[in-house]
């Protein structure tokens, strides 16, 4: 009939085959998403099993503060710690070392420019008290301590922080205390100031960390504490060790702020 689009057998034979194949494709497909959907839900339990077990790790070790968690996994902390602190110290190692070499250079141009020892004693010592006036107003602020009324006080804080702070020097007892605790020596075990030094012979009464005089007179001048500071014994003039004498004179009193008068 016209305007019917009739097909021959062998096309319905041959359509129908197709419909088979295709359906038998799709029969077949259906396992292998099912089964690619089963492995990205299990491969996502898994993960955030994971990262739950992850979370329950930082937050057990952050407790001990022993371990720290990062994108790779756990990290020690103890180990991050003791890096920082050897890095620290290796820093605080070299900013003695500039410190030595600088003081050096230092000596090295005033015993040039002066001709005795002594001379060399007394400039050593005046830079000495600019530097302690200024380094006492930095250390004040920094520690926030208050003003120390005794002069044994003042002493043990050198001991104890500003030497270790400000020059590398960790090793300081304060001895031969007399009866009315005003006068004691210093007993320097370190001193990096003079480290890799050698005097000549010819320099046998300079004291070259006598600067180190003049920054204690300097620094309790300024809390109002007049001391004498001078060396007894230096390493390399040969004694057994380095010993610093002080004496304290007394109270300061004309430069007290009003209602600071210890008396």
């Amino acid at each position: 009939m016209e305007g019917l689009n009739l097909q021959k057998p062998e096309d319905l034979e041959l359509n129908y085959d197709r419909s088979q194949q295709i359906a038998t494709c799709l029969d077949e497909n259906e396992p292998d998403e099912a089964a690619e959907k089963q492995q990205r839900l299990t491969a996502k339990i898994r993960k955030e099993k994971k990262e739950q077990g992850l979370k329950k790790k930082k937050e057990d070790l952050n407790d001990t503060g022993e371990t720290a968690i990062n994108n790779s996994g756990i990290r020690e902390r103890v180990t991050m710690a003791r890096q920082n602190q050897s890095a620290r110290g290796e820093m605080k190692r070299i900013n003695v070392d500039l410190l030595s070499l600088s003081y050096g250079t230092l000596v090295f141009q005033l015993v040039r420019d002066f001709e005795n020892d002594a001379e060399v004693n007394t400039q050593l010592e005046k830079i000495g008290m600019n530097i302690g006036t200024r380094l006492i107003e930095d250390f004040l602020s920094r520690s926030q301590m208050p003003r120390c009324k005794a002069f044994q006080d003042s002493v043990d804080v050198i001991v104890k922080n500003a030497f270790k702070q400000y020059f590398g020097i960790s090793s300081v007892e304060a001895t031969n205390w007399n009866a009315a605790m005003t006068e004691c020596s210093l007993i320097l075990k370190e001193n990096p100031l003079s480290d890799f030094v050698e005097l000549p012979e010819k320099h046998h009464s300079l004291f070259y960390s006598n600067i180190l005089c003049g920054v204690i007179k300097g620094a309790l001048t300024a809390v109002h504490q007049d001391v004498q500071c001078w060396f007894v014994q230096d390493v390399l003039l040969g004694h057994p060790t380095t010993e610093i004498k002080l004496k304290f004179q007394g109270i300061i009193k004309d430069t007290i702020p009003v209602g600071e008068d210890d008396s």
